[in-house]
């Protein structure tokens, strides 16, 4: 059995992105089997047919794989004290169960699948420390069995100590979403190899040859002392639907703002392409026929305290915040690459929107983050 699925972290941010004539109602009406999150609870809806299956205790669930044949679905949950562990949900089953030996897996990284159903993870490197202080995570596959043993491909460096973080709750499910930083670290199997992402921030891809166990950078990466640094910083990739080209965003540092431009990656040659956009873009993703979405956000009101009484401002300026809190208009675009044109597709009021997955019968669904408003008339007046 295999079906094309599409999954989720939170059912409760799914939303249908109008396409052409069809409304809400048809969006929503979509047959398409799925499955998300809800309550600590795995989800999953086939044919319509809606089935909870009960994972273990958790402080939260990630990186949502379907497997190869359609019948599993494998996670990561962190545990009580936030240790990180290996899950695996049967479809057919409707059990979950822990991969006892694997070891822990390095945050950050999603568990995925090899072509012939085995997982493919990578292992935190505080598990296997060295002596030169250097950091390389191991690379491992292992069957999706509770009793399984791991094997190691191999051992990439990794910029690791991203560090960080920020006052803003609108961030926080955005990178719960996206990744650290809004840039989802990569770990899938290709053609061309295991392709995997160089730095926690998300910045910098490589190539793993599994019969080898040797890698080559597909995007500009020095290695400095054994230590990955990107000599350009690209992030936010997505791989394409026939696996040859990543689509990513280039960021460029500069004053009073980067610069940030839409970019492609070939990955047998590593040859960049520049894409040209109307808005510099946030997300981007790929439609089935090879087409790019991006997202792309600018600032509606530069700071939302302003918009407050002198009580909810005083209410907050007492916790010592410091801080200012934008809000934000998102637009959705269609890039085709052939010709160039650039269609706007879908925008409104929203902190930014977190992912884009075009769906088999082509509609395609994106989560927003909305903006802060309600958070911040709520905590200045108390009731947050």
């Amino acid at each position: 059995m295999y079906r094309k699925r599409i999954t989720f972290l939170s059912l409760m941010l799914i939303v249908g992105l109008l396409l052409a004539t069809r409304d809400a109602a048809a969006q929503a009406g979509v047959d398409q089997d799925y499955a998300g999150l809800q309550d600590g609870a795995l989800i999953v809806v086939i044919d319509g047919a809606e089935q909870t299956i009960p994972l273990q205790a958790n402080r939260g669930v990630s990186s949502l794989a379907w497997s190869p044949d359609g019948t599993k679905i494998a996670y990561i949950f962190s545990d009580e004290e936030f240790g990180l562990h290996i899950g695996v949900a049967d479809v057919m089953t409707g059990e979950s169960f822990e991969l006892g030996s694997s070891g822990s897996p390095e945050a950050g990284f999603p568990v995925s699948w090899t072509p012939d159903g085995d997982l493919l993870y990578a292992q935190s490197a505080f598990d296997q420390p060295t002596t030169d202080g250097s950091y390389s995570p191991n690379i491992n596959r292992i069957a999706p069995e509770a009793d399984a043993q791991p094997q190691t491909i191999a051992s990439v460096p990794y910029g690791a100590g991203c560090g960080g973080g920020s006052p803003i709750p609108a961030d926080w499910q955005y990178w719960i979403e996206t990744g650290f930083g809004g840039s989802p670290l990569m770990l899938q199997w290709t053609d061309f190899g295991i392709l995997f992402s160089a730095m926690c921030g998300g910045s910098g891809y490589g190539l793993l040859d599994p019969a080898t166990g040797d890698f080559r950078y597909v995007t500009p990466v020095t290695l400095v002392n054994g230590m990955p640094a990107p000599d350009e910083n690209i992030s936010r990739a997505k791989l394409s639907p026939d696996g040859t080209t990543l689509v990513a965003i280039r960021t460029v540092y500069a004053e009073p703002d980067p610069v940030e431009s839409v970019v492609l990656v070939d990955l047998a040659t590593g040859t960049l392409t520049d894409v040209e956009t109307s808005e510099q873009p946030e997300q981007v993703a790929w439609s089935a026929s090879g087409d790019i979405y991006y997202a792309a956000r600018t600032v509606s009101d530069p700071d939302l305290l302003d918009n407050l009484t002198d009580a909810q401002r005083a209410n907050i300026e007492a916790m010592g915040t410091g801080f200012t809190v934008a809000s934000y208009l998102v637009n959705t675009y269609r890039v085709e690459l052939a010709s160039g044109n650039e269609r706007l597709m879908f925008g409104g009021n929203f902190y930014t929107i977190g992912r884009m997955v075009e769906a088999p019968d082509s509609s395609v669904w994106v989560s927003t983050v909305p903006n802060l408003e309600a958070w911040l008339e709520a905590v200045g007046d108390g009731t947050v």
